[in-house]
């Protein structure tokens, strides 16, 4: 509809409501009134849709693209949806009140025009008859609380940020599908609150951290906590000692301050600061180290952002893990099983280093490989494997790697021996190596499979010295696991006949796929913060520099979802 055409509709708009309510000049005014404000906002939005896909109004740019907008007033016959006789209908009282504690969501109350709304509503409330009023603000005011609606209500269901903009699509998890109509019943039933409360992540984990990140902001209203200056040892007195002490009560690693003996070095100071270490991931010898004073010194706004990042994480999450699943936690460099809440498992895992990272990603275990053939990626041969064969041409033939003559089913054995490999550079590498299994097949002797767009699985590695290491960033990508056979008898416990028999055919070396009966839900993911059942709030270090990056992203409006 182009602008002229829907001027002519509102002109006659405005004639009808004026013959029709000519008896009676309050009823006129109101309906005249009420017809130029849904002229006006009708032409708001349709204007717009030819202009750009995102509206400014009253300075402030909206979350919600113009064409979902028009759709939602579409729906609503282009009537102002949080008012009534041009009065704020209860539902905004609500709605303001959840938006201003927004914080405990982990999200930022001036996204959803907080303060500008509050500004258009006090200067409503001074008008009292319905002809004086500023048809303009009154259509921005009603935009301003439905844009806000919908950006918080998508923000909590599937996160802040856009996904598709920030990472290439072989990163970004799956996000929900934009859903308009239970908005619409949620404020035609004025059910604002209980449908948004219902939107949020319902896993437990993310309650916890709900809980855990009032705790810290209670502490930065009372002043933070001290920065501690220099190490100290078990039995060593010094006046910062009390400092040391108050830190870690404040951080509920120590619960109370002892009586005349402060300035002492303690074994309760040395448990508190091994209750510390612990809950980040630092080796728990309970001497005040380099490493630990750095986690200490980090300040509780620090962490408060650094939680604040993972509850956006929760939002990207499938909204049901499944009744039993497997969580691999990057920074956390472990494999837990969980039945329900209840983790029945756990292992430690090696992942993928800076340069070759395991990506985030949810998927299911519907397979095992025994005695695995590892088809070695073609970076890994360009780049790791060629070097060595031109030094050492045996190589491929004493680690037990076949050569084929390219990646295609029909591609030929070929003999390693009467290939040239001196001449044979990465750019003309066209062949397929694969390594046969045996004691030198970095998948070990067992292979989970779980499909991905990534090609990443979970395997066993014959490197098991590196599970002793505490940062094991040192795959290419894939999860080598600590207890491979633990894993896999769990997910074949209700597959009788290979239970007795996994062992057995390992031994035989021969190639082996077993059909998990029941596929379980497994979800890698990259959480630096998150809480026990116990309470206890655990950090560890962002070993990839996601959080850096996520918290870029969501100072930068280009990649905020819409």
């Amino acid at each position: 509809m182009n602008h002229f055409m829907h001027q002519i509709i509102c002109q006659t708009t405005f004639l009808m409501a004026f013959f029709c309510f000519l008896s009676s000049a309050n009823v006129f005014a109101e309906n005249l009134s009420k017809a130029a404000v849904s002229c006006r906002l009708e032409e708001k939005l349709l204007v717009s849709l030819g202009r750009s896909s995102t509206l400014i109004v009253e300075n402030e740019k909206l979350i919600i693209p113009a064409a979902a907008l028009n759709r939602f007033y579409r729906q609503w016959v282009y009537c102002l949806a949080w008012m009534e006789n041009y009065k704020p209908i209860t539902a905004v009282d609500t709605l303001l009140k959840i938006l201003h504690d927004s914080e405990s969501e982990g999200l930022n109350p001036e996204d959803y025009h907080l303060e500008k709304i509050r500004t258009l509503i006090r200067d409503l409330n001074k008008t009292q008859e319905p002809a004086l009023f500023d048809i303009e603000k009154t259509v921005n005011l009603d935009i301003l609380l439905t844009d806000a609606f919908l950006g918080y209500g998508s923000h909590l269901l599937s996160g802040r940020i856009n996904l598709n903009a920030l990472y290439s699509p072989k990163y970004k998890p799956k996000l929900e599908e934009w859903l308009l109509e239970p908005f619409l019943d949620a404020l035609e039933q004025n059910n604002v609150e209980a449908f948004l409360t219902s939107l949020a992540p319902a896993h437990p984990a993310y309650t916890r951290l709900k809980q855990a990140i009032k705790r810290y902001r209670a502490a930065a209203e009372n002043g933070g906590w001290p920065i501690i200056a220099q190490g100290f040892k078990r039995g060593e007195r010094h006046p910062d000692i009390a400092l040391l002490k108050t830190r870690l009560m404040i951080s509920g690693d120590l619960d109370i301050l002892g009586e005349g003996e402060n300035d002492l070095f303690d074994e309760n100071l040395e448990r508190a600061i091994q209750n510390f270490q612990k809950r980040h991931g630092i080796k728990e010898h309970g001497t005040l180290d380099k490493e630990t004073i750095e986690a200490m010194n980090i300040p509780v706004a620090g962490r408060i952002r650094q939680m604040e990042l993972n509850m956006e994480r929760w939002r990207w999450m499938p909204h049901d893990l499944g009744n039993r699943y497997v969580v691999v936690n990057i920074p956390a460099f472990d494999l837990n099983v969980f039945e329900g809440e209840k983790a029945i498992m756990h292992m430690r895992v090696i992942l993928g280093n800076r340069l070759q990272r395991t990506p985030p990603l949810s998927s299911k275990i519907n397979a095992i490989e025994l005695n695995p053939f590892w088809k070695i990626p073609m970076s890994i041969a360009k780049n790791e494997v060629l070097p060595i064969l031109k030094k050492d041409p045996s190589y491929l033939m004493r680690e037990n790697i076949r050569i084929y003559s390219d990646w295609t089913n029909q591609a030929r054995r070929l003999d390693p021996r009467t290939i040239r490999w001196k001449q044979i550079t990465p750019e003309r590498f066209p062949y397929r190596l694969v390594q046969a299994p045996g004691p030198s097949n970095p998948l070990g002797r067992i292979k989970f499979l779980l499909p991905n767009e990534f090609d990443v699985y979970i395997h066993d590695t014959p490197s098991k010295h590196l599970f002793q290491r505490d940062a094991r960033a040192f795959s290419h990508g894939c999860i080598r696991i600590e207890r491979p056979l633990e894993l896999a008898y769990y997910l074949l416990k209700n597959n009788p006949k290979w239970l007795d028999r996994i062992e057995e055919w390992i031994k035989k070396g021969k190639t082996k796929r077993i059909i998990v009966p029941e596929p379980i839900d497994t979800h890698i993911v990259y959480f630096t913060a998150w809480v026990e059942p116990n309470g206890a709030i655990q950090f560890r270090p962002d070993i990839y520099g996601a959080d850096a990056t996520l918290d870029w992203a969501l100072s930068n409006r280009q990649f905020l979802a819409n």
